[in-house]
């Protein structure tokens, strides 16, 4: 998922996530980061990708939270944190 210059970046895979900026080289292992997993969507909007995923620190449950492009090292924002025992599949935001 690109950012609207295309020169901010987040690569995924289910349960990796790399943010990176081409601009300054600048880059920031999310999952390792952030403790996300199950990776379900990303959403970019002014300055922002909201991140949908299904783990966080090995709990299973719905974790939406916001990592802010213009202060990657502060930590993501967590909009929601529904700790449950079920894999919610299929998830769009």
């Amino acid at each position: 998922m690109y950012d609207d210059s295309q020169t901010r970046f987040i690569v995924t895979s289910e349960n990796d996530m790399l943010y990176v900026n081409t601009k300054d080289g600048k880059y920031v292992d999310l999952d390792k980061e952030e403790g996300l997993q199950a990776i379900e969507d990303i959403f970019y909007h002014d300055d922002k990708f909201f991140i949908l995923a299904n783990k966080k620190n090995q709990k299973l449950g719905f974790y939406l939270v916001v990592f802010d492009c213009n202060n990657p090292d502060k930590k993501c924002e967590v909009l929601v944190a529904w700790n449950h025992m079920l894999d919610i599949g299929n998830a769009d935001i």
